[in-house]
């Protein structure tokens, strides 16, 4: 398996490059949030499938993992 890690920078399929700044796990699955080096309003949300990070538009799921990953940054944010 693959392992990526926050502060990582890794290819997409799109073959830009993109930095991991949240890595969360919900619902037995593994999720990162990422933005594009080169464009900071490309943003995306993968979820880690074996050896490939694959995006996905379930909006439904997209929102709550917006919001999980926000709570994990306000956690992370109080503790520094």
């Amino acid at each position: 398996m693959m392992k990526v890690e926050v502060n990582n920078i890794v290819t997409l399929d799109n073959d830009a490059d993109y930095l991991v700044t949240n890595k969360l796990n919900y619902e037995n699955n593994t999720y990162f949030a990422m933005c594009n080096l080169n464009d900071d309003k490309d943003l995306k949300i993968v979820r880690q499938e074996g050896n490939e990070l694959v995006e996905f538009f379930d909006f439904e799921l997209l929102t709550k993992l917006v919001c999980l990953f926000d709570s994990q940054n306000k956690m992370n944010s109080e503790i520094n």
